[in-house]
């Protein structure tokens, strides 16, 4: 479970047309640095925030991701050929991968055991923690990550963040969204002490603290039905035979014996074949478990080792749902999201996400519940009620067959919904 890619040290977003950090590209496509590592052998090479990597080795980047899956073709040790685009210039230059340093995740895990020896519950260990959610951001591209909502008794609170604050960089490192103040603090240690720049209406303040700390995540493994025994190969019963052999004619006697034998006979074959098919449902059940626990491990080991886990460092707030969005899915014939369904602990995490989001959150009154996902032409992709639901509910969303892009997650109880967007990319 170890991410075997090699380090260049950037931090990096999707270009927004032909901008990157507020700067124009003579470029639409490729990775837009957002921050560098310190130590790292992007630093080494010079690379800077506001460079827009275009290619690894000729290998064409073309966003954020594909920047990740060249690096992942290399090793550490090696030296690359890095072009990017600076003040509307190409540029080209060398930089030497570094090896990845092992993090402490998987060590602070807090494993717990079912009966039977296997492991249904893990905590991984303490992470830093601001406490604000991000909130939707300003649609004239303002830098910066705006805060929705301050967490009570956080660290943000204590240093005086407010909600409509835009923080515009942590110690000194420049903050372009919500992704790149959730990596700058993923990659600090609970306690540190931060300086915040904020931007406040027309003020700019700098606000200094400690972060906080909190256990990032917890992950229950589904309920694994046991494999039924293999039924006993008990050998084949011997056909039976016939009382003559000669070609003399059987007595009524001996034939009413033979057709008993013969159809014990037959009755044993029947039983064994049903033996056989039920030995067979069952393991092809046991079988698709296996398989959807092994799609949540995979989630799972890219969230704890890749790119996804620091944006969780941070609480990531819901994205805001606009009001044509809403208008669409009624168009759609979904109803009540109007009226507001109140679920306890509500969270759907991570957002945005591979395809797997963990659904949890508790209903307190009884009563039948729904819980469906829609693309973003409104059509619905997803479907699941629960007749006479009250209490717990957690589950893993699995849109890794669907394509990238916006879904709708609607919760409805009665004449009551709970509306979140959901980014598959």
């Amino acid at each position: 479970m170890e991410d075997d890619r090699p380090l260049l040290g950037v931090y990096t977003t999707d270009m927004d047309g032909k901008k990157c950090n507020d700067q124009k590209t003579p470029v639409e496509r490729g990775a837009c640095v957002t921050g560098i590592v310190e130590g790292s052998p992007a630093e080494a090479a010079g690379l800077k925030e506001g460079d827009v990597i275009t290619a690894i080795d000729g290998r064409d980047v073309r966003d954020e991701g594909s920047l990740l899956d060249v690096l992942a073709e290399h090793e550490a040790g090696q030296t690359v050929k890095v072009t990017y685009y600076r003040d509307g210039k190409k540029r080209d230059v060398e930089a030497v991968l570094a090896e990845r340093k092992e993090e402490d995740h998987w060590k602070s895990m807090d494993w717990s055991w079912n009966d039977d020896g296997t492991p249904y519950i893990w905590n991984s260990g303490p992470r830093a923690y601001l406490g604000v959610n991000g909130g939707e951001e300003n649609e004239e591209g303002d830098a910066g990550a705006l805060v929705a909502a301050v967490v009570d008794g956080s660290a943000a609170e204590k240093m005086g963040i407010k909600e409509d604050d835009r923080i515009t960089a942590i110690n000194g490192t420049r903050v372009l969204n919500f992704t790149t103040l959730a990596e700058l603090v993923g990659e600090m240690e609970p306690g540190t002490d931060v300086s915040i720049d904020v931007q406040r209406g027309s003020e700019r303040l700098t606000l200094k603290g400690a972060l906080g700390k909190r256990d990032e995540m917890t992950w229950v493994m589904p309920p694994m039905s046991p494999l039924a025994p293999m039924p006993p190969m008990a050998p084949m019963p011997p056909m039976p035979s016939l009382p003559r052999s000669n070609g003399q004619s059987m007595t009524p006697e001996e034939r009413a014996e033979y057709e008993r034998d013969m159809a014990e006979y037959q009755r044993d074959i029947a039983e064994r074949s049903r033996d056989m098919a039920e030995y067979g449902r069952d393991w092809d059940e046991h079988r698709r478990e296996m398989d959807q626990l092994r799609r949540e491990m995979q989630h799972l080991r890219e969230e704890m080792r890749g790119e996804v886990m620091r944006e969780m460092h941070v609480e990531i707030g819901t994205l805001e749902v606009s009001k044509e969005e809403r208008d669409l899915l009624k168009n759609k014939g979904v109803t009540a999201i109007d009226n507001t369904l109140t679920l306890g602990d509500l969270s759907c995490f991570p957002n945005p996400s591979s395809g797997f989001f963990r659904l949890q959150f508790d209903v307190a009154e009884r009563g039948d519940l729904n819980v469906d996902v829609h693309d973003a032409s409104g059509e619905r992709v997803y479907h699941e009620t629960i007749t006479g639901f009250k209490g717990r509910y957690e589950r893993t969303l699995d849109l890794s067959d669907k394509g990238n892009g916006t879904y709708f997650l609607v919760i409805t109880q009665g004449d009551k919904a709970q509306l979140r967007k959901l980014m598959k990319q």
